[in-house]
């Protein structure tokens, strides 16, 4: 479940990014040229992973922006999502940091999000003192369930990471209480307080991308709960963003899609095949990020093909991050 809910996590984080650094991390956010490119480096950054008794990477984004103070400067951020007890994660932080830089030579930002339950559990410091030799590295971090008390004050805030915030800790508290009709209510107040808010179809779709999968229900309360989130939409004239009951009825079309398109009108236009795989993953795992469309731009044609064909069995960024790690190498 752990590594499952750090999967979620980093792809919320991919679509997210701006809105995640403006909740968690604001001084971080605030020296940001937002007006300038984003490219995420999770790729590279996996040919960096510690070795294995240092500890096994889970959900890590390395990302690079650009400063806002005129000089164009390139700025590096590292985040990890760490969901359980690890002696060694301040040390595998350290490893992780000074491995980006001799790798890019610019400055690295390195922020860690705790997700555990355990309040004693805050490692964010990593110290060596030998022979008159010290070394002290030090970076910010958030642990969620220091926002308990502030639980009235996400109700109000419009940052998508409010909702985020807020359901994991419910998953935190009644997980512990094996309530599981108190989760089901939780979790569509959740979505509903997500359509309400305004939030556009992507945002809505993310962000019950990511409930659906850290809220988990027992196989009759999550029928019953698609089947009240399909009445509040009816209700509401809204799209059905959700997407719940679609899914199956989606991959048939796209498939039926496929087999006349990829034979027929597309055959031999790299360019229609393109276009036809971007709009098959961004159904299927939401908003795609620049640099994913820029790498899926460079495939071949027959890269192409078998992605668009993959991708019909993915429903999260990273699956297809993966795909795209090894078909580079």
């Amino acid at each position: 479940m752990a590594a499952e809910q750090d999967s979620v996590w980093k792809e919320v984080i991919t679509f997210f990014l701006r809105q995640f650094l403006a909740f968690f991390f604001p001084h971080i956010h605030a020296v940001i040229d937002w007006e300038q490119p984003i490219e995420f480096l999770d790729t590279e950054l996996a040919k960096l992973e510690p070795d294995s008794e240092v500890g096994k990477r889970l959900a890590d984004k390395l990302v690079k922006v650009f400063r806002l103070d005129g000089s164009q400067s390139i700025l590096l951020i590292h985040i990890e999502v760490q969901g359980y007890y690890d002696t060694h994660f301040a040390e595998r932080m350290f490893i992780y940091r000074y491995r980006i830089f001799d790798l890019f030579k610019h400055p690295v930002v390195s922020l860690a999000v705790f997700t555990d339950d355990n309040n004693n559990y805050r490692p964010n410091v990593y110290e060596e003192n030998y022979l008159g030799v010290r070394l002290r590295f030090e970076y910010p971090f958030v642990k969620l369930i220091d926002y308990r008390p502030d639980w009235e004050l996400l109700e109000q805030d419009l940052n998508p990471f409010a909702i985020v915030v807020m359901a994991h800790l419910k998953v935190l508290e009644l997980t512990k209480t094996g309530d599981v009709k108190a989760l089901a209510v939780w979790k569509y107040n959740l979505v509903v307080m997500a359509y309400e808010r305004g939030y556009d179809q992507q945002w809505v779709r993310q962000l019950y991308r990511f409930l659906d999968w850290l809220v988990r229900l027992p196989a009759a309360l999550k029928v019953s709960f698609e089947a009240r989130i399909r009445q509040y939409e009816e209700e509401k004239q809204m799209p059905f963003v959700t997407g719940f009951e679609q899914v199956g009825i989606e991959k048939g079309l796209l498939q039926g899609k496929l087999e006349g398109k990829l034979e027929g009108k597309l055959e031999g236009k790299l360019e229609g095949k393109r276009d036809l795989t971007l709009k098959v993953l961004t159904a299927r795992v939401g908003q795609l990020p620049a640099e994913i469309q820029t790498r899926i731009a460079q495939l071949s044609e027959a890269d192409l093909d078998a992605l668009t064909i993959a991708s019909l069995n993915y429903s999260t960024l990273t699956e297809l991050e993966n795909w795209l790690g090894q078909a580079r190498s």
